[in-house]
């Protein structure tokens, strides 16, 4: 990401169109974590990278001279990538302290399910776009269970990815800048 973003801001401080390319088919292997402590050692890193990218370019946000970099990506990232596990957290707890304060219970669920439910449906447009575009799953029962995770990912893996998230941003708060290392197991012969 940040090679990606400081070609593209050295392309705009030099007057140039400069581009990176998007191609939607690349070729690319990587394993997987296999344990849900790998995987949320992995987004802890993600989200301290974003950190780290964000902060080392935060002069692009909001600047038109960047164009479309400084005036939507930039600011998408730190609103909704950077800021989005800090502002569930506002809201899981200003939720949680208005039935603390008196509000209706029955109202601060319903505001529960439309946030945690907001994410099925632009899940299932994600899925959808994705299938217009490179109509890559032809048996309908791929795009079914494709369907299926879609929906099933909002009720706990987001919420513990948030945690994740946060984690990250409470390591990158306190310093922690070292990259660790990902346990793999390799792709042996048995690997499917």
């Amino acid at each position: 990401m940040e090679l990606i973003v400081r070609l593209r801001r050295h392309a705009a401080e030099r007057g140039g169109q400069g581009a990176v390319v998007f191609v939607p088919d690349p070729v690319a292997w990587t394993e997987v974590p296999e344990t849900l402590r790998v995987l949320g050692r992995q987004r802890d890193r993600w989200q301290r990278g974003l950190a780290d990218v964000m902060v080392r370019h935060r002069g692009l946000v909001g600047r038109p001279s960047y164009g479309r970099l400084g005036l939507v990506v930039s600011p998408y990232f730190a609103i909704v990538e950077l800021c989005g596990p800090l502002l569930e957290l506002v809201g899981l707890f200003s939720i949680t302290t208005s039935v603390l304060l008196g509000v209706d219970p029955t109202l601060a669920l319903a505001m529960l399910v439309v946030g945690f439910g907001w994410g099925v449906p632009l899940s299932l447009t994600a899925v959808l776009v994705d299938q217009l575009a490179f109509g890559r799953y032809t048996r309908w029962t791929d795009q079914a269970l494709l369907m299926g995770w879609a929906v099933a990912e909002n009720l706990g893996y987001r919420q513990l990815t948030t945690l994740w998230r946060l984690r990250g941003l409470l390591s990158y708060a306190r310093g922690s800048r070292e990259w660790g290392t990902m346990t793999r197991q390799g792709f042996g012969a048995g690997s499917g």
